[in-house]
Protein backbone atom coordinates (compact mmCIF):
# COMPACT_ATOMS: atom_id res chain seq x y z
CA UNK A 1 0.00 0.00 0.00
CA UNK A 2 1.49 3.10 -0.90
CA UNK A 3 2.22 6.19 1.25
CA UNK A 4 -0.72 8.22 -0.16
CA UNK A 5 -4.15 6.82 0.06
CA UNK A 6 -6.45 9.86 0.50
CA UNK A 7 -6.35 12.16 -2.53
CA UNK A 8 -8.17 15.30 -2.96
CA UNK A 9 -9.41 16.96 -5.91
CA UNK A 10 -10.50 20.53 -6.61
CA UNK A 11 -12.88 20.84 -9.19
CA UNK A 12 -13.98 17.02 -8.87
CA UNK A 13 -16.89 17.25 -11.59
CA UNK A 14 -14.17 18.96 -14.61
CA UNK A 15 -13.84 17.65 -17.91
CA UNK A 16 -9.86 16.54 -16.72
CA UNK A 17 -10.85 15.98 -12.95
CA UNK A 18 -13.35 13.64 -13.76
CA UNK A 19 -10.89 11.32 -15.53
CA UNK A 20 -8.51 11.51 -13.10
CA UNK A 21 -10.98 10.37 -10.40
CA UNK A 22 -11.78 7.34 -12.37
CA UNK A 23 -8.43 6.51 -12.91
CA UNK A 24 -8.08 7.26 -8.95
CA UNK A 25 -10.87 4.97 -8.30
CA UNK A 26 -9.68 1.99 -10.86
CA UNK A 27 -6.49 1.83 -10.32
CA UNK A 28 -4.51 -1.20 -9.35
CA UNK A 29 -1.89 0.33 -7.79
CA UNK A 30 -4.15 1.44 -4.54
CA UNK A 31 -7.91 1.76 -3.23
CA UNK A 32 -7.67 5.33 -3.24
CA UNK A 33 -10.43 7.45 -1.29
CA UNK A 34 -11.20 10.49 -3.25
CA UNK A 35 -12.49 13.48 -2.26
CA UNK A 36 -13.47 16.17 -4.96
CA UNK A 37 -14.40 19.68 -3.96
CA UNK A 38 -17.80 20.87 -6.12
CA UNK A 39 -19.92 23.62 -5.62
CA UNK A 40 -23.17 22.15 -6.07
CA UNK A 41 -24.49 18.40 -4.80
CA UNK A 42 -25.80 18.55 -8.24
CA UNK A 43 -22.02 18.51 -9.74
CA UNK A 44 -21.17 15.87 -7.63
CA UNK A 45 -24.10 13.29 -8.82
CA UNK A 46 -22.32 14.11 -12.38
CA UNK A 47 -19.59 11.82 -11.00
CA UNK A 48 -21.09 9.69 -8.64
CA UNK A 49 -22.02 7.11 -11.41
CA UNK A 50 -18.04 6.28 -11.84
CA UNK A 51 -17.04 2.65 -10.89
CA UNK A 52 -16.25 2.19 -7.02
CA UNK A 53 -17.83 6.14 -6.55
CA UNK A 54 -20.44 5.50 -4.01
CA UNK A 55 -17.86 3.71 -1.48
CA UNK A 56 -14.76 5.65 -1.86
CA UNK A 57 -15.30 8.68 -3.01
CA UNK A 58 -17.14 11.84 -1.39
CA UNK A 59 -17.77 15.62 -1.85
CA UNK A 60 -17.04 18.50 -0.13
CA UNK A 61 -19.61 21.02 -1.65
CA UNK A 62 -17.77 24.77 -1.18
CA UNK A 63 -18.64 27.79 -3.07
CA UNK A 64 -14.98 28.99 -2.64
CA UNK A 65 -11.57 27.14 -2.09
CA UNK A 66 -11.04 29.26 0.86
CA UNK A 67 -13.06 27.19 2.65
CA UNK A 68 -11.37 23.71 1.39
CA UNK A 69 -10.34 21.40 4.08
CA UNK A 70 -7.73 18.71 3.31
CA UNK A 71 -7.14 17.14 6.93
CA UNK A 72 -5.77 14.04 6.86
CA UNK A 73 -5.61 13.52 2.90
CA UNK A 74 -1.75 12.93 1.62
CA UNK A 75 -2.12 14.57 -1.95
CA UNK A 76 -4.18 17.51 -3.47
CA UNK A 77 -4.89 17.67 -6.95
CA UNK A 78 -5.81 21.59 -7.88
CA UNK A 79 -8.27 21.05 -11.14
CA UNK A 80 -10.41 23.88 -10.40
CA UNK A 81 -10.00 26.81 -12.65
CA UNK A 82 -11.83 29.88 -14.48
CA UNK A 83 -12.25 29.09 -18.11
CA UNK A 84 -13.26 31.43 -21.18
CA UNK A 85 -16.88 31.92 -20.58
CA UNK A 86 -16.09 33.46 -16.76
CA UNK A 87 -14.69 36.38 -19.11
CA UNK A 88 -17.51 38.57 -19.42
CA UNK A 89 -16.75 42.03 -17.99
CA UNK A 90 -13.51 42.42 -16.37
CA UNK A 91 -11.25 40.02 -16.70
CA UNK A 92 -9.21 40.67 -13.80
CA UNK A 93 -12.30 39.93 -11.33
CA UNK A 94 -13.74 37.35 -13.39
CA UNK A 95 -10.69 35.16 -14.31
CA UNK A 96 -7.08 36.39 -13.09
CA UNK A 97 -7.26 36.72 -9.31
CA UNK A 98 -9.83 33.89 -8.55
CA UNK A 99 -7.37 32.00 -10.56
CA UNK A 100 -4.41 32.85 -8.07
CA UNK A 101 -6.44 33.33 -5.11
CA UNK A 102 -7.71 29.93 -5.38
CA UNK A 103 -4.09 28.39 -6.03
CA UNK A 104 -3.01 30.07 -3.02
CA UNK A 105 -6.20 28.94 -0.97
CA UNK A 106 -5.51 25.46 -1.91
CA UNK A 107 -1.82 26.29 -0.89
CA UNK A 108 -2.43 27.25 2.57
CA UNK A 109 -5.00 24.87 3.18
CA UNK A 110 -2.56 22.05 2.33
CA UNK A 111 -0.07 23.60 4.76
CA UNK A 112 -2.74 23.64 7.69
CA UNK A 113 -3.19 20.01 7.30
CA UNK A 114 -0.06 19.07 7.80
CA UNK A 115 -0.50 15.69 6.26
CA UNK A 116 -0.41 16.38 2.81
CA UNK A 117 2.97 15.19 1.02
CA UNK A 118 2.38 16.83 -2.69
CA UNK A 119 0.20 19.05 -4.56
CA UNK A 120 -0.63 18.99 -8.21
CA UNK A 121 -1.69 22.12 -10.01
CA UNK A 122 -2.35 21.97 -13.48
CA UNK A 123 -1.30 24.85 -15.10
CA UNK A 124 -1.32 25.18 -18.78
CA UNK A 125 1.40 25.61 -21.67
CA UNK A 126 0.18 28.54 -21.85
CA UNK A 127 1.83 29.36 -19.03
CA UNK A 128 4.66 29.04 -20.78
CA UNK A 129 4.03 30.33 -24.23
CA UNK A 130 1.17 32.17 -25.48
CA UNK A 131 1.60 31.14 -29.12
CA UNK A 132 3.91 29.46 -31.62
CA UNK A 133 7.44 29.62 -31.35
CA UNK A 134 9.06 29.13 -34.66
CA UNK A 135 12.48 27.74 -34.57
CA UNK A 136 12.78 26.50 -31.06
CA UNK A 137 11.64 24.13 -28.62
CA UNK A 138 9.62 24.71 -26.22
CA UNK A 139 10.39 23.34 -22.67
CA UNK A 140 9.80 24.01 -18.74
CA UNK A 141 12.23 26.93 -18.41
CA UNK A 142 9.98 29.60 -20.50
CA UNK A 143 7.39 31.61 -19.57
CA UNK A 144 5.00 33.09 -21.48
CA UNK A 145 5.50 36.89 -20.85
CA UNK A 146 3.26 38.68 -23.73
CA UNK A 147 -0.44 37.49 -22.45
CA UNK A 148 -2.39 40.45 -19.91
CA UNK A 149 -5.23 41.48 -19.12
CA UNK A 150 -6.30 42.84 -22.37
CA UNK A 151 -4.53 40.21 -24.56
CA UNK A 152 -5.48 36.60 -24.06
CA UNK A 153 -6.50 37.33 -20.02
CA UNK A 154 -7.34 33.16 -19.67
CA UNK A 155 -3.43 32.68 -20.29
CA UNK A 156 -2.58 35.58 -18.24
CA UNK A 157 -4.46 33.93 -14.95
CA UNK A 158 -2.51 30.70 -15.62
CA UNK A 159 0.72 32.51 -15.68
CA UNK A 160 0.09 34.35 -12.87
CA UNK A 161 -1.46 31.55 -11.05
CA UNK A 162 1.52 29.39 -11.09
CA UNK A 163 3.76 32.28 -10.43
CA UNK A 164 1.58 32.69 -7.44
CA UNK A 165 2.24 28.80 -6.44
CA UNK A 166 5.57 29.32 -6.48
CA UNK A 167 5.96 32.30 -4.66
CA UNK A 168 4.26 30.97 -2.08
CA UNK A 169 6.80 27.88 -1.46
CA UNK A 170 9.39 30.05 -1.69
CA UNK A 171 7.89 32.32 1.20
CA UNK A 172 6.85 28.95 3.09
CA UNK A 173 9.87 26.98 3.43
CA UNK A 174 8.24 24.88 6.30
CA UNK A 175 5.85 23.68 3.85
CA UNK A 176 6.15 19.84 4.53
CA UNK A 177 5.11 18.69 0.76
CA UNK A 178 6.49 19.24 -2.85
CA UNK A 179 4.77 21.30 -5.54
CA UNK A 180 4.75 20.02 -8.97
CA UNK A 181 2.53 21.84 -11.78
CA UNK A 182 1.60 19.89 -15.11
CA UNK A 183 1.38 22.02 -18.44
CA UNK A 184 -0.83 20.56 -20.80
CA UNK A 185 -1.25 21.74 -24.21
CA UNK A 186 -4.90 21.57 -25.63
CA UNK A 187 -6.43 18.58 -23.68
CA UNK A 188 -9.57 17.22 -25.96
CA UNK A 189 -11.07 13.56 -25.38
CA UNK A 190 -13.77 11.45 -24.31
CA UNK A 191 -16.03 12.83 -21.67
CA UNK A 192 -17.39 11.38 -18.78
CA UNK A 193 -20.10 13.91 -18.55
CA UNK A 194 -22.45 15.13 -21.16
CA UNK A 195 -20.74 18.57 -20.70
CA UNK A 196 -19.56 19.99 -23.81
CA UNK A 197 -16.34 20.94 -22.49
CA UNK A 198 -14.74 24.12 -23.71
CA UNK A 199 -11.55 22.08 -25.80
CA UNK A 200 -13.72 19.50 -27.31
CA UNK A 201 -16.07 22.09 -28.84
CA UNK A 202 -13.27 23.28 -30.82
CA UNK A 203 -13.36 19.91 -32.49
CA UNK A 204 -17.60 19.89 -32.49
CA UNK A 205 -17.17 23.44 -34.54
CA UNK A 206 -15.03 21.70 -37.31
CA UNK A 207 -17.33 18.37 -37.66
CA UNK A 208 -20.28 20.92 -37.59
CA UNK A 209 -18.89 23.50 -40.36
CA UNK A 210 -19.46 26.43 -37.44
CA UNK A 211 -15.64 26.81 -38.56
CA UNK A 212 -16.64 26.70 -42.69
CA UNK A 213 -12.58 27.10 -43.43
CA UNK A 214 -9.18 24.82 -42.86
CA UNK A 215 -7.73 27.50 -40.76
CA UNK A 216 -4.01 28.05 -40.33
CA UNK A 217 -4.05 26.88 -36.98
CA UNK A 218 -1.49 24.82 -34.58
CA UNK A 219 -3.34 22.11 -32.37
CA UNK A 220 -0.81 20.83 -30.04
CA UNK A 221 -3.27 18.33 -28.66
CA UNK A 222 -3.22 15.87 -25.75
CA UNK A 223 -5.53 13.40 -25.09
CA UNK A 224 -7.50 13.89 -21.57
CA UNK A 225 -6.71 10.37 -20.53
CA UNK A 226 -3.34 10.90 -20.91
CA UNK A 227 -3.28 13.99 -19.00
CA UNK A 228 -5.10 11.98 -16.28
CA UNK A 229 -2.49 9.30 -16.46
CA UNK A 230 0.35 11.92 -15.92
CA UNK A 231 -1.47 12.98 -12.61
CA UNK A 232 -1.72 9.72 -11.61
CA UNK A 233 1.52 8.85 -11.85
CA UNK A 234 2.64 11.98 -10.54
CA UNK A 235 0.78 10.64 -7.35
CA UNK A 236 1.85 7.01 -7.24
CA UNK A 237 5.73 8.21 -7.82
CA UNK A 238 5.52 11.54 -6.13
CA UNK A 239 8.63 10.58 -3.90
CA UNK A 240 11.02 10.37 -6.74
CA UNK A 241 9.58 13.31 -8.76
CA UNK A 242 11.40 16.36 -8.27
CA UNK A 243 8.85 19.88 -7.31
CA UNK A 244 9.25 21.69 -10.75
CA UNK A 245 7.03 22.39 -13.86
CA UNK A 246 5.91 19.45 -16.58
CA UNK A 247 5.20 19.64 -19.69
CA UNK A 248 2.34 17.41 -20.59
CA UNK A 249 2.24 17.16 -25.03
CA UNK A 250 1.77 14.63 -28.01
CA UNK A 251 4.97 13.95 -29.54
CA UNK A 252 2.88 15.90 -32.74
CA UNK A 253 1.38 18.36 -33.49
CA UNK A 254 -1.53 18.97 -35.80
CA UNK A 255 -2.98 21.14 -38.33
CA UNK A 256 -6.34 22.03 -38.81
CA UNK A 257 -5.92 20.82 -42.48
CA UNK A 258 -4.42 17.35 -40.98
CA UNK A 259 -7.08 16.76 -39.01
CA UNK A 260 -10.30 17.64 -41.36
CA UNK A 261 -8.69 14.97 -43.44
CA UNK A 262 -8.81 12.36 -40.57
CA UNK A 263 -12.32 13.33 -40.35
CA UNK A 264 -13.16 13.28 -43.72
CA UNK A 265 -11.95 10.18 -44.42
CA UNK A 266 -12.95 8.33 -41.28
CA UNK A 267 -16.46 9.74 -41.53
CA UNK A 268 -17.81 10.63 -44.82
CA UNK A 269 -21.42 10.93 -43.39
CA UNK A 270 -20.06 13.98 -41.87
CA UNK A 271 -20.49 16.16 -44.59
CA UNK A 272 -19.74 19.80 -43.23
CA UNK A 273 -16.43 18.92 -42.22
CA UNK A 274 -14.63 22.13 -44.15
CA UNK A 275 -13.14 20.80 -47.24
CA UNK A 276 -11.64 24.55 -48.71
CA UNK A 277 -8.51 26.23 -46.82
CA UNK A 278 -8.58 29.80 -45.96
CA UNK A 279 -5.60 31.92 -46.48
CA UNK A 280 -3.94 33.52 -43.31
CA UNK A 281 -5.77 36.59 -43.91
CA UNK A 282 -9.04 34.96 -43.96
CA UNK A 283 -8.71 32.14 -41.80
CA UNK A 284 -7.55 35.56 -38.92
CA UNK A 285 -11.12 37.16 -40.04
CA UNK A 286 -12.75 34.12 -39.02
CA UNK A 287 -11.48 33.97 -35.23
CA UNK A 288 -13.49 37.32 -35.06
CA UNK A 289 -16.20 35.46 -35.76
CA UNK A 290 -16.05 33.42 -32.72
CA UNK A 291 -16.72 34.14 -28.79
CA UNK A 292 -14.09 36.92 -27.80
CA UNK A 293 -11.75 34.68 -25.87
CA UNK A 294 -12.05 31.89 -28.57
CA UNK A 295 -11.28 34.03 -31.13
CA UNK A 296 -8.00 35.74 -29.54
CA UNK A 297 -6.97 32.25 -28.39
CA UNK A 298 -7.34 31.09 -32.45
CA UNK A 299 -5.45 34.16 -33.35
CA UNK A 300 -2.18 33.37 -31.15
CA UNK A 301 -2.40 29.96 -32.12
CA UNK A 302 -1.62 30.88 -35.89
CA UNK A 303 1.70 29.94 -37.44
CA UNK A 304 3.55 33.49 -37.79
CA UNK A 305 4.39 35.10 -40.89
CA UNK A 306 0.93 33.57 -42.77
CA UNK A 307 2.92 30.44 -43.32
CA UNK A 308 0.27 27.52 -43.81
CA UNK A 309 1.72 24.37 -42.49
CA UNK A 310 -0.50 24.49 -39.17
CA UNK A 311 2.40 22.16 -37.37
CA UNK A 312 5.02 24.76 -37.22
CA UNK A 313 5.80 26.74 -34.04
CA UNK A 314 5.04 24.12 -31.21
CA UNK A 315 7.57 21.86 -31.05
CA UNK A 316 7.30 20.96 -27.52
CA UNK A 317 9.48 18.81 -25.49
CA UNK A 318 8.42 16.21 -22.84
CA UNK A 319 12.02 14.99 -22.17
CA UNK A 320 11.50 16.29 -18.80
CA UNK A 321 8.54 14.77 -18.17
CA UNK A 322 9.81 11.13 -19.64
CA UNK A 323 12.59 11.37 -17.51
CA UNK A 324 10.58 11.97 -14.25
CA UNK A 325 7.70 9.25 -14.71
CA UNK A 326 9.57 6.56 -17.18
CA UNK A 327 6.93 4.10 -16.43
CA UNK A 328 4.22 6.39 -17.60
CA UNK A 329 3.18 4.78 -20.81
CA UNK A 330 2.85 6.26 -24.51
CA UNK A 331 0.73 8.78 -25.30
CA UNK A 332 -2.45 8.52 -27.52
CA UNK A 333 -1.77 9.57 -30.90
CA UNK A 334 -3.79 12.33 -31.96
CA UNK A 335 -5.71 10.40 -34.47
CA UNK A 336 -6.77 8.15 -32.02
CA UNK A 337 -8.00 11.28 -29.48
CA UNK A 338 -9.70 12.90 -32.64
CA UNK A 339 -11.42 9.78 -33.25
CA UNK A 340 -12.27 8.64 -29.63
CA UNK A 341 -13.80 12.40 -29.42
CA UNK A 342 -16.40 12.41 -32.80
CA UNK A 343 -17.23 8.74 -31.28
CA UNK A 344 -17.95 10.44 -27.80
CA UNK A 345 -19.87 13.66 -29.07
CA UNK A 346 -21.70 11.44 -31.31
CA UNK A 347 -22.76 9.33 -28.53
CA UNK A 348 -23.51 12.55 -25.99
CA UNK A 349 -25.68 14.03 -28.79
CA UNK A 350 -22.80 16.78 -29.13
CA UNK A 351 -22.94 16.37 -33.25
Amino acid sequence: MPNLERIAVTGGNGFIAAHIIHQLLTSDYAKYKVTATVRSRQKGDAIYDLPNAKERLSLQIIQNLSQANFAGHHAVLHLAAPNFTDAKNDARLEIVDPAIQGTIAVLRAAKQSETVKVVIVMSSLRAATEGPVVGAKIDETMWNDTSSLKQNPLFYSKVCAERAAWSFMVENPDCNFKLITLLPSLVIGPSLTKALGETNAIIQAIVTGAIPFRVSLSMPIVDVRDVAATFVAAVEYYETVESGRYLVANDHTSSVNEICDWIAVKHSELNKVPTKSASHCVSTLITYTRKPGYGSAMRYSMVPNGVYDGAMGFDITTEKLRNALPALPPFRTVRETIEATVQDMRMWGHI
